[in-house]
């Protein structure tokens, strides 16, 4: 594990990971870590990034801010919403 990695952070994700049915295998931590490095070298402390996505329980690591702001994972500005009557996503300010 590089030491710019905090291990109590990364075995958190690792066990969020585990919790939402998406374990990783050695090969997936391998990427994720590599990702992370990336991100770390564009200015992304490593456990912000990891800690966001284990607050919002998200499956992969996202850039900090960006266009959006750095709320969604999707990086899309669009807010998604659930019809009552057929329960598929419309855009919030949808009038129809």
């Amino acid at each position: 594990m590089p030491e710019w990695l905090d291990k109590k952070t990364w075995d958190e994700f690792k066990k969020m990971r585990v919790s939402i049915k998406k374990k990783m295998t050695p090969y997936a931590e391998e990427l994720m870590i590599k990702k992370l490095d990336k991100l770390r070298q564009i200015g992304n402390p490593p456990t912000e990034v990891l800690e966001r996505s284990i607050e919002g329980g998200w499956q992969g690591i996202f850039e900090i801010g960006g266009s959006n702001g750095g709320n969604n994972p999707r990086g899309t500005n669009t807010t998604i919403g659930k019809a009552k009557s057929d329960n598929q996503p419309y855009p919030v300010d949808f009038e129809g």
